[in-house]
């Protein structure tokens, strides 16, 4: 019985030693669990650790000329998401094709404008964003001013980017300009639809010649171009020239801009397709490549934007309509018409047809 007891005093004894051991193994249990854990959701953080949208946009900006050249795509996957990417990715890839040596081409991606005009631009400011769902949008503004004209000749631009929340975070979905009229995606899908083959086509009238003659072996004329004054009128018998129109006719309400002038050649011939340019000529549309000249084509569908460029008049054009001939900074240049555009050959061409010589004088 003795000995019962001795155990019984024993055991008492020693229970709160062993109470007080469970619980510091317990206590160092959880701060164990607690640290790893906190270590696997910094670890995490780290791995994923992702900019807010204005941050994502800002330094878009700061690392332009190395997002936007056709070396490496690694960091247009890193701004933007898939789709667009490869839609800026395959526009690098042609602009690269095309020699043209000047990456400020793509200056109208983040400013709204392309090389051709000699402007100069105030710092971007960069929106905070606003956010709906998995959604954001940051607006960025900055103020353009022509080189060489008094600073109060000047106006405002706002770009909108659109960015989605993706599983490595922010990327940039698409840009808008002109107060959301102009989409970045849009443009480019036009372009990639445009390289992938001749649309088909319904349209008996024709279409320039599928294997673009060299401009050797080819006979242009001289596009006839009239000025334009009544820009209301002309908006209305040429619907699609709304967005460029409203921003002439904004531009020469003030008396600080120039007066842009307006010019216009309707080529509606019987068997081709109707091709209609519109140059734009004064102090906001020229620089020194040239002025904006642009060109549509109708093949029974409607009009549809196949040139784009920056040149001087005269311009000149085969007879199949498939080649053109431009004026500007760097000399004479030609325009093939291929993938349903007119696309700019890397060099000056050689003709059996005597031409006046450029000048970069405007008329």
């Amino acid at each position: 019985m003795k000995s019962n007891v001795s155990i019984h005093q024993q055991i008492h004894s020693a229970l709160p030693n062993y109470i007080k051991t469970l619980r510091l193994i317990a206590i160092l249990a959880a701060v164990i669990l607690w640290a790893t854990f906190s270590f696997v959701v910094r670890a995490q953080s780290t791995s994923t650790k992702q900019f807010a949208p204005d941050v994502l946009v800002a330094n878009l900006y700061r690392q332009n000329e190395k997002v936007f050249q056709p070396r490496s795509r690694a960091l247009l996957d890193k701004y933007f998401e898939k789709s667009l990417a490869d839609l800026i990715w395959k526009a690098l890839l042609r602009w690269e094709s095309s020699g043209d040596s000047e990456i400020e081409d793509f200056d109208y991606v983040l400013y709204n404008f392309g090389a051709g005009g000699d402007v100069t631009v105030t710092k971007p400011i960069i929106g905070k964003p606003s956010y709906e769902g998995r959604n954001a949008q940051v607006n960025v503004s900055y103020t353009v001013s022509s080189v060489g004209v008094p600073k109060s000749v000047r106006y405002k631009e706002t770009i909108i980017f659109l960015l989605a929340a993706g599983e490595t975070g922010w990327k940039i979905r698409d840009i808008k300009y002109d107060g959301g009229k102009k989409s970045l995606f849009q443009m480019y899908s036009g372009d990639s639809k445009s390289t992938a083959g001749p649309r088909e086509s319904n349209d008996v009238r024709g279409t320039p010649a599928a294997q673009p003659k060299s401009a050797s072996s080819q006979t242009y004329t001289e596009v006839s171009f009239q000025e334009v004054k009544n820009l209301t009128g002309l908006v209305k018998s040429f619907p699609f020239l709304k967005r460029e129109i409203d921003g002439v006719i904004s531009n020469n309400k003030d008396s600080t801009f120039e007066r842009t002038r307006v010019y216009v050649s309707d080529l509606n011939q019987h068997g081709r397709p109707r091709l209609f340019f519109i140059a734009l000529e004064g102090r906001m549309e020229c620089g020194s490549h040239g002025c904006s000249l642009t060109g549509y084509m109708d093949q029974g569908r409607g009009f549809m934007e196949v040139l784009g460029a920056i040149a001087n008049r005269p311009v000149y054009i085969s007879t199949d309509h498939s080649s053109l001939l431009t004026c500007g900074g760097r000399g004479r240049g030609e325009w093939r018409f291929k993938n349903n555009v007119f696309e700019p050959t890397r060099s000056e061409p050689r003709l059996s047809q005597k031409l006046p010589p450029c000048t970069a004088q405007l008329e």
